[in-house]
């Protein structure tokens, strides 16, 4: 039984990252980015990439169900 709160702890923590993450990464906007990126701060490219996938993605899902 302890097995299985375990799981479904660590399952409901993994899901609660993962959303925070994304609302992080979907409310920064590209220029903030952008602005990071210029300034040195490493980690920026890497949002910079997945900002722009994630968002040619969503444009490229309205194309197709429009």
């Amino acid at each position: 039984m302890g097995l299985l709160l375990l799981y479904l702890f660590s399952a409901l923590l993994i899901s609660f990252l993962c959303s925070t993450l994304e609302s992080v990464l979907m409310s920064t906007t590209l220029s903030y980015i952008t602005m990071r990126e210029d300034e040195g701060y490493k980690p920026a490219a890497l949002m910079k990439q997945y900002k722009t996938e994630t968002e040619y993605n969503e444009a490229k899902e309205k194309v197709q169900t429009s």
